[in-house]
């Protein structure tokens, strides 16, 4: 992932250039910063008040492009519009303020999105044993009579 800069009225605005299987997409990261704060070989924002933020910003869009991008190869998903999404996604997850995510914090929601994902990669017997886990984990839930997040899992 190459990050690319338009200047506007001062600002620079910082895009995604994704190359990967032979497809190249070009997206808005959404980010800003002022004109001749961003060192393109670095890809990081220097000399900024507020730096540190920015670039834990960018980094964080890394990662999460790269994890949708090998999960897109796994699950054999591979086209433009698919990697555009994936990032817009991404996009909105990480700079819009009323974007909740809130199921992905919980762990039934992430156990049944792992089983599916799952499903044509794993042996039928770990698949069973997935299952296994799942419903017992909806049990005790019910039993529990609350949800269990990410957050609780150790408490």
């Amino acid at each position: 992932m190459k990050t690319r800069i338009r200047k506007k009225s001062g600002k620079q605005y910082l895009y995604a250039d994704i190359s990967f299987s032979g497809f190249r997409v070009k997206s808005s990261l959404g980010i800003s910063v002022h004109s001749g704060r961003f060192n393109q070989k670095t890809e990081q924002v220097e000399n900024c008040s507020d730096d540190v933020e920015i670039n834990e910003l960018i980094n964080r869009f890394k990662i999460e492009i790269q994890r949708a991008l090998r999960q897109l190869q796994l699950d054999n998903d591979i086209s433009t519009h698919s990697v555009k999404r994936e990032v817009e996604l991404i996009k909105s997850r990480l700079t819009d303020p009323k974007h909740s995510d809130d199921d992905k914090t919980y762990l039934l929601p992430y156990a049944q999105r792992h089983i599916l994902r799952s499903t044509n990669v794993k042996k039928p017997n770990t698949i069973k044993q997935y299952r296994t886990c799942y419903k017992h984990l909806t049990a005790f839930e019910r039993t529990l009579k609350k949800r269990i997040s990410f957050d609780c899992v150790n408490h």
